[in-house]
């Protein structure tokens, strides 16, 4: 756990942080959520793996409070740094892993997306007990990167979609829990810096405990690399499930 926690922090200064833009994927996700029916004003909300707080700034300025969970310190305090910025005031932080978070409340709303932090059916009935209405995103089985599919190759091992969304569905339908799912289809563009491209896709090997090569990193990396930047196309398959 404690190496999971190092690498996380490690991720933490080249992570997705909060952006205003209603055009962002976070924002289209709440906005398909409150078409849902689901309405955030005055709620209490527990924000799951909440990272850096794409979603959890978003969340504050609806809500009436936000605890933000995460086992990474450093995510955190980007999340904290951010929330100043905005000028929102009604998030509480907290560092700890799920399984390890003592629950001194009963939410209106439970709140993760794309997290490792539920991962086995302790967690999602922890989940499932700690508010009234849960919101779960997390992937679907797809989640094909053109850079990450190729270093997966040159240190032969496979890359295999993370389908948390699936086990969640096994487990409502074992525990006859009705939910709504809603398929989200995501066409990701991202970049860096071609300095910064070793550290970054390093981390994507380690966490899957692959031993990088850096040789065969770079190899690959010049590949997708034009004028100093590097460019991945990942094309993300997730649901959104709330119960």
């Amino acid at each position: 756990m404690k190496e999971k926690k190092n690498q996380w922090d490690k991720k933490a200064k080249n992570y997705n942080r909060y952006n205003p833009d209603n055009s962002r994927f976070e924002a289209k996700v709440i906005h398909r959520i409150e078409e849902l029916g689901i309405d955030f004003s005055q709620k209490n909300i527990l924000d799951v793996g909440a990272g850096t707080g794409v979603y959890t700034i978003r969340l504050a300025k609806k809500a009436h409070f936000v605890v933000a969970m995460d086992f990474s310190s450093q995510m955190l305090e980007i999340l904290k740094t951010d929330a100043i910025k905005e000028n929102v005031k009604n998030i509480k932080t907290q560092v700890s892993s799920w399984s390890d978070y003592k629950l001194e409340q009963t939410f209106d709303i439970a709140f993760t997306t794309m997290s490792p932090a539920l991962s086995n059916e302790n967690d999602f009935l922890k989940f499932h007990k700690c508010a009234q209405t849960k919101i779960y995103l997390g992937w679907a089985g797809q989640r094909d990167s053109d850079i990450l599919q190729k270093l997966f190759e040159v240190h032969d091992t496979f890359y295999t979609p993370p389908n948390g969304s699936q086990e969640l569905k096994n487990w409502l339908n074992s525990q006859k829990i009705p939910f709504t799912c809603k398929e989200f289809d995501e066409l990701k563009i991202s970049t860096c810096k071609d300095e910064e491209g070793l550290e970054k896709y390093k981390w994507h090997l380690e966490i899957r405990d692959v031993i990088p090569q850096e040789k065969l990193i770079l190899n690959v990396l010049k590949d997708f690399s034009k004028d100093g930047i590097i460019t991945e196309t990942t094309k993300n398959k997730m649901n959104l499930i709330i119960w």
